[in-house]
């Protein structure tokens, strides 16, 4: 309703990793309250939803991370579930 948003909640969803170059270098698939945790080598990727003809909503766009050697990096993903 207007003036009153859904709250967020969590999904499992499957993402891939793509390097500079956009090579898909792995793909993971969140658990089902959204988190997650993927070994990728340093560097910066784009994360981003596979592509299907058929994909409805949520949709995620694609998100830049930079993965620095020696540290967990944190990442938030946030999916358009098509709701106005």
């Amino acid at each position: 309703m207007p003036g009153n948003p859904c709250p967020p909640r969590a999904i499992s969803a499957t993402v891939v990793v793509l390097d500079r170059s956009g090579h898909e270098v792995t793909r993971f698939t969140s658990a089902t309250d959204g988190s997650f945790h993927v070994a990728v080598e340093p560097g910066a990727y784009t994360l981003i939803q596979p592509a299907s003809p058929s994909r409805r909503p949520p949709d995620l766009k694609p998100v830049a991370v930079t993965v620095v050697a020696g540290r967990y990096t944190s990442v938030v993903l946030d999916f358009d579930t098509g709701i106005r």
